[in-house]
Parts: C-alpha cells; structure tokens; sequence
C-alpha cells in the first residue's frame, strides 16, 4: 500500500465529490500503485451492484462494498505489500 485515506475526496475533470457514502470510491481508499500522477487503489463505492454483478475490477482499481473495504482498511497499514493475479 502506498497511500490511505479514511475519507477520500473523489476528483474527476473538474467535478469534486466530498466523502460519504455517495463518493464514487466509496468510504475508504487504499492506493497500491503509484505511476506518474495516477495510481490505483482498492476503494469502496457509491454502487455496490457495480461490485456484485459488473465490474469488481475496473481501469486498474479494485472496488468493493463500503463495509468490506472498511474491514481491509482497519486491518492494513502503509508499507503492506499487495498481490494481484489473473484468475
């Protein structure tokens, strides 16, 4: 993990979302990669069916429902080494 933010503030071409469950990610973020400016992250969202039927995994960023990534977020730290795979 390389960055952790409890309340992450959502930024989008200009668009600024405050933290809350209504965030696209969601109420916590875990950023694993960084690369230049971007990175990637393991984050919650404002749409669980997103998680449960579609696209767990998008563009590089991991999503989960809000109290799932909450449980990881309390148990990680920064420095936590992360592991993805193709299943």
């Amino acid at each position: 993990m390389t960055k952790m933010d409890p309340q992450p503030v959502y930024h989008k071409k200009g668009k600024v979302i405050a933290p809350g469950p209504n965030n696209p990610v969601g109420v916590r973020y875990v950023a694993y990669v960084q690369i230049g400016t971007g990175e990637y992250a393991i984050h919650g969202t404002a749409w669980p069916n997103w998680v449960k039927l579609r696209a767990a995994v998008r563009l590089g960023c991991i999503r989960m429902l809000n109290n799932d990534v909450i449980q990881v977020y309390n148990r990680i730290k920064v420095g936590t080494p992360v592991v993805v795979t193709k299943n």
